[in-house]
């Protein structure tokens, strides 16, 4: 998700804001961003002691709606982030849009290092704009994605292969109408689904026969016909590969840069 800013916005409620209301009327709103899809802002609300972080998923108007997101596959309330606390503020409390600890955490560590690419998710669900994965291809490179759109990554090491629609699927694998891929070797290829509920969703292929690709590490929603996905292959299995054709006329233009 991005996150949105804006300079010296600041304004009070309007009225008052219940321990769990979602819309927050505020005097003077157009001093704050407009979120889209997949947006959103922080806002701080302060009265005396009393202070409380909300997320802002959409503003119309005076009125800002406070929505939740999704972290570690899980979904995450508006109200009451970075450690704060949901409580009712009277008309008046201040609203402001503040920098945080966690915004400028995030853009410290705008890579974030996991364990494995099961672990990552679609962009749109992610506050990282990429990962490095320790988990390691056959040549011991580790898997390093970034951000291509709200749906999708892009892999600095990784390279399309395929891209095709599923016929049927269930959590741990998928089928599809024609589809082949040889020599199938832990970490050399991935599977990254480009639409339907999983969009964004990368696994490790572990076999591939009969037109079925299967992988370890379940999703949370098996894919249905119409998804669309696409196979990746490690860019130092790809040089490999070509390294070992036994044509020179093939090998020798690669290693002197020709055609």
């Amino acid at each position: 998700m991005k996150q949105l800013f804006a300079n010296n916005a600041k304004t009070t409620l309007a009225s008052p804001l219940g321990i769990a209301g979602t819309a927050l009327v505020v005097t003077d709103g157009s001093k704050f961003p407009t979120p889209g899809s997949y947006e959103y802002f922080l806002c701080t609300l302060e009265l005396g002691s009393s202070i409380e972080v909300v997320m802002i998923t959409s503003r119309i108007g005076n009125t800002l709606t406070i929505g939740g997101f999704l972290e570690s596959g899980e979904t995450v309330p508006g109200r009451g982030q970075e450690l704060t606390t949901a409580q009712g503020f009277a008309a008046g409390a201040r609203v402001e849009c503040r920098i945080t600890k966690n915004t400028l955490g995030r853009n410290s560590t705008a890579m974030s290092v996991v364990s494995s690419v099961d672990q990552i998710f679609a962009p749109k669900d992610s506050y990282n704009d990429g990962y490095v994965a320790t988990s390691l291809d056959p040549f011991g490179n580790p898997v390093i994605t970034i951000f291509k759109d709200q749906f999708t990554w892009r892999f600095l090491n990784f390279t399309n292969q395929i891209s095709t629609t599923a016929t049927a699927g269930t959590t741990t694998s998928v089928t599809a109408a024609s589809i082949a891929i040889p020599g199938i070797t832990s970490g050399k290829f991935l599977i990254q689904f480009t639409s339907g509920t999983e969009t964004g969703k990368i696994r490790v292929v572990t076999a591939c026969a009969s037109n079925i690709v299967s992988w370890t590490t379940p999703l949370t929603n098996a894919p249905v016909a119409s998804d669309t996905f696409e196979i990746l292959k490690s860019n130092a299995s790809i040089l490999f590969d070509v390294l070992a054709i036994s044509d020179d006329a093939v090998i020798m233009p690669l290693l002197l840069g020709g055609e």
